[in-house]
């Protein structure tokens, strides 16, 4: 099953890097990009707006999906590389990277209206990665300095530190751990400069402050919360793209056409409120069944208890996702049940603390503390003050 899976997300095989450059392989690439989207317009001229729709395979991109991939991937990525790396030494090694420095025309409500290109900064450099591949390229590390490796060709790095097994050496995001998203990407980063501040420092680097967790109620009054919680069942709606055929025609055209104000108001209103949480209090809980009534996911249940796999037999709607935890509550006051949350369903309406009576229900916002650099250095030298 594994390869019939493969043969289809790589029909013609996987990407095979040439790391052997010469002047004419440039010379021809640079013709086959510049007859790409003639070639294109060729190829889906007979095509009509149902076949723009099919997918090669379940779950991959429509036509429709490739063509304004390929124009943002392959033509882009061309025009970038041109212009920002450098090959002007005579022995054809790198040397720089040019970037041009603008100027924005901003308006009285502080929009950028407008941009001019006023002059060129170049930053010298011995190596460009270029962002805009799916898989890691180290070909210009030497295999022999003490960096080890692993099978995907990723450095082996330590998850807490972001330390390679070169010693003071550093990995983070997609290089260090495959793909991964820009927000994993920026935490390690954060982490990795707190291990470069304590290596330069010869400290520990596994000596870490620990994250920490504070939660805030939300309720400003008796149906009043300091955050949106209406509930709103609506579909995401699709983001508008710009026609195909004037897709063709412009290029450079911004394919994302946005929404309208009253859209834009309409999809935040669709906010789950990921950052509330719902906190119970058994002792203040009189059983009332007000919360299982209102809420529009069935999330709840006041059941006796039992172990996991015979309270999943009697939830108000099933509990089919098995990696996600149940809550189970201290026993309720009145009858010795508990209650029960699938977390997996529960979109953080607000709904049930909305409805309960005695306040046993309550939305509490979470705010993560994850320590940075400055935090460190700043117990360090308290630490310091407080031994002399």
């Amino acid at each position: 099953m594994e390869e019939n899976i493969e043969n289809l997300q790589f029909p013609i095989g996987k990407y095979k890097p040439n790391l052997e450059f010469d002047f004419s392989r440039t010379v021809k690439d640079m013709d086959t990009l510049g007859s790409f989207a003639e070639m294109l317009k060729e190829s889906i001229k007979d095509l009509d707006e149902s076949d723009f729709k099919k997918t090669y395979r379940k779950g991959g991109m429509n036509i429709a999906q490739i063509i304004h991939h390929w124009c943002d991937t392959h033509t882009y990525a061309f025009l970038r590389t041109k212009h920002t790396i450098l090959e002007h030494n005579p022995n054809g090694k790198l040397q720089g990277m040019l970037f041009e420095e603008i100027e924005y025309q901003i308006d009285e409500k502080g929009a950028i209206e407008g941009s001019e290109v006023i002059g060129e900064k170049l930053i010298e450099c011995d190596d460009v990665i270029l962002a805009i591949g799916q898989d890691n390229a180290f070909p210009w590390i030497e295999r022999d300095i003490g960096i080890e490796f692993d099978k995907w060709d990723c450095p082996v790095v330590d998850e807490l530190t972001m330390m390679c097994s070169l010693d003071g050496v550093f990995f983070g995001g997609d290089a260090a751990f495959g793909p991964k998203n820009i927000i994993w990407a920026v935490a390690h980063g954060h982490e990795a400069a707190i291990s470069i501040h304590k290596y330069c420092e010869e400290e520990n680097l596994k000596d870490r402050l620990p994250p920490g967790m504070n939660l805030t109620s939300q309720k400003m009054g008796i149906h009043e919360w300091s955050y949106s919680n209406d509930y709103d069942g609506s579909e995401r709606r699709l983001m508008p793209h710009v026609d195909l055929k004037k897709r063709f025609k412009q290029l450079n055209i911004e394919v994302e056409l946005g929404f309208t104000l009253d859209q834009t108001v309409k999809e935040v209103e669709r906010c789950l409120n990921c950052d509330i949480q719902t906190v119970f209090a058994a002792n203040l809980c009189i059983e009332c069944d007000a919360c299982i009534d209102v809420c529009p996911v069935d999330c709840l249940t006041i059941t006796e208890n039992g172990d996991e796999e015979d309270l999943r037999t009697r939830l108000t709607a099933p509990a089919e996702n098995l990696d996600e935890d149940l809550y189970v509550s201290a026993e309720l006051p009145q009858t010795g049940r508990v209650m029960i949350k699938d977390e997996d369903l529960c979109v953080h309406c607000g709904l049930c603390a909305e409805r309960c009576p005695t306040g046993a229900w309550d939305m509490q916002k979470s705010t993560i503390l994850l320590p940075k650099a400055k935090d460190e250095a700043e117990s360090r030298e308290l630490q310091k003050v407080s031994n002399s």
